[in-house]
């Protein structure tokens, strides 16, 4: 989708110079690194106006060391919400609850 592809293409070009959250979790023999960038200046997406209640737009990054392999998964958000530490719980809550699918 064109959003989707503004989206990543934005935090691939800018997202250095974006403020980031970074949590570290060592537990059950791995170790995760999560990093959070939350953007809440939408005035260069076009597609904001299709999304009622759209306040920004998020990435989050996770990459786990298990048993000396790493992976990374990379996820973005459009979202209402535009404090960092609330997205970032937003985000942990709805990785678990994809967890406990599997």
């Amino acid at each position: 989708s064109a959003l989707l592809e503004n989206v990543s293409l934005y935090f691939e070009s800018f997202s250095g110079e974006l403020p980031k959250l970074t949590t570290r979790l060592k537990d059950h023999g791995r170790i995760e690194k999560r990093e959070y960038r939350l953007l809440t200046d939408l005035s260069w997406l076009e597609e904001a106006e299709d999304w009622k209640g759209l306040r920004a737009v998020g990435i989050a990054t996770a990459q786990v060391v298990r048993n000396g392999n790493v992976t990374t998964d990379t996820r973005y958000f459009i979202s209402s919400i535009t404090d960092m530490e609330k997205f970032a719980y937003a985000v942990r809550r709805h990785w678990s609850a994809e967890n406990q699918l599997h």
